[in-house]
């Protein structure tokens, strides 16, 4: 009774014999051909998880309710979403017009409330257009889980705008404010329609990283206007810098580049007498890294619509145990009762470099389904602790003297848990320690709970082909009893 013993009956559709002539209604040759692989993973996952499909129809129905029907899977084209496209193309012609703008930030002065000026004399420099806006994030890749929608939109900041030492002192991270604000204003006092609502908000809840959030304009009679399916997405102007604006060496954990007044050089290689700034250095490299973490998934989940429904189900599973950053952690702790206060520090891109990390390194194959993917992921998060193993996407930032790779242990000693990808950002740098502990906690306890499904169902497997087998050597008994008294 395995799956590979099944023989699979495909013959012939139903049809109307009433719409069916005579000569349509020969007897037909029933299919009896060996099942495909697809059909033998689906055979094998309802014997392994549980005594029936009922697990994996209720994932299967959880996928569809958390899917935005604007956003196909990757591999289905992009036809479903063309108005949003549409769109996001006319908004990226608005963003390039920008024109350029002197601006002299004044010292001990704030931009936009949440980012201090901390210089002595003011700096000035010029706000350009961005030099490319680039679709980035889980819209592109079709990962998008409701009920948080978004579109997140790279602006590329010219490369002429920064200069050689703008990683040092914050002075990259006042620019990018001030950057923002520009934009902000620029959009709301632009005559075009496109949008009812422009807004500052923070990437992954830092207040030293403001980000522009747009809300589209709903109504398909009106110019600009989206549909009400497509105008629910917000879409995130995200700030940033070419892969190669500044040296990766240069930002590595243990480096110091937020330096106060005093500190000086120990030696040519800027290694410094204070302490180190490992979440700053992270700050900056990050948004180096929009284009290059973009393709190493795309790489992935192309052709793997399986792995891209894992990542989705993976930020439902995240979101409802309060391990979000900003809003969305609020939000999904009030309504689940769990979590963190502050939010974990986690989000649905940090676990998409995992599922990278456990392609690369053959733990999870591309051709597993949902339901094997997801727990070979919550089986590494519950098992391998990244506080003192970081996962290191091999190739990622390499770039000649103090590569990524040689410096692994300084990752263990900067941050509470690593999972490193492109330019050598660790996407779980602003986890705590006590947050890491809660993804494991609740890691593990899923883990529990989805093995103790299947002990139960290999149990109760196993129980049903001992009593079939009992009764069949009865039955054999019987007979041979029978045959006994004839003779």
């Amino acid at each position: 009774r395995t799956p590979q013993a099944t023989r699979v009956c495909r013959g012939p559709a139903r049809t109307d014999p009433q719409t069916m002539d005579s000569g349509s209604l020969k007897r037909q040759k029933l299919d009896y051909s060996a099942p495909t692989t697809e059909e033998l993973i689906n055979l094998k996952e309802t014997a392994l998880l549980f005594k029936s499909n009922l697990f994996k129809l209720q994932i299967d129905e959880l996928l569809r309710e958390v899917t935005p029907a604007a956003v196909p899977d990757i591999d289905d084209g992009r036809k479903a979403s063309a108005p949003l496209d549409k769109y996001l193309r006319e908004l990226k012609s608005v963003l390039v017009a920008m024109p350029s703008k002197d601006v002299t930030l004044k010292p001990k002065t704030s931009v936009l409330d949440s980012v201090r000026v901390p210089y002595l004399k003011p700096l000035t420099f010029t706000v350009k257009p961005p030099a490319k806006v680039t679709v980035v994030g889980s819209y592109l890749l079709r990962t998008i889980a409701k009920p948080v929608t978004n579109v997140d939109l790279a602006l590329e900041m010219p490369k002429d705008s920064i200069i050689n030492k703008d990683y040092l002192s914050f002075k990259y991270l006042t620019k990018r404010a001030a950057y923002v604000e520009r934009v902000v204003k620029y959009l709301k006092n632009h005559p075009s329609k496109y949008y009812t609502e422009v807004r500052v908000e923070h990437f992954m809840g830092d207040l030293q990283k403001p980000i522009a959030v747009l809300k589209p304009l709903s109504g398909m009679k009106k110019p600009g206007g989206l549909a009400k399916k497509f105008a629910r997405f917000e879409i995130r102007l995200l700030p940033g810098l070419p892969a190669d604006a500044f040296p990766i060496r240069k930002l590595l954990p243990l480096r110091n580049c937020a330096r106060p007044s005093g500190d000086t050089i120990k030696d040519e290689d800027d290694t410094l007498t204070s302490k180190a700034t490992p979440l700053y250095n992270q700050r900056v490299l990050e948004d180096m890294a929009f284009v290059p973490h973009l393709k190493l998934l795309h790489k992935i989940l192309k052709g793997a619509p399986a792995l891209a429904q894992t990542l989705r189900l993976l930020r439902v599973w995240c979101r409802q145990r309060g391990l979000y950053y900003g809003t969305d952690a609020h939000k999904s702790t009030k309504k689940y009762g769990g979590g963190l206060d502050k939010g974990g520090g986690f989000s649905g891109f940090a676990l998409g470099l995992v599922l990278v990390y456990l392609v690369e390194q053959r733990i999870m194959s591309r051709g597993m389904s949902v339901n094997q993917a997801f727990k070979a992921t919550i089986r590494f998060l519950a098992e391998r602790d990244l506080s003192q193993e970081p996962a290191y996407i091999k190739g990622a930032g390499e770039d000649g003297k103090n590569t990524v790779s040689e410096v692994l242990g300084d990752y263990t000693k900067a941050f509470a848990a690593s999972v490193i990808g492109p330019m050598g950002v660790n996407v779980f740098c602003r986890a705590s320690t006590e947050s890491y502990a809660w993804l494991r906690a609740q890691a593990k306890r899923t883990l529990q709970l989805l093995t103790q499904g299947e002990d139960e169902a290999s149990g109760a497997a196993e129980a049903e082909e001992a009593k079939e087998e009992e009764e069949d050597n009865h039955q054999e008994m019987q007979i041979e009893g029978g045959w006994g008294e004839e003779k």
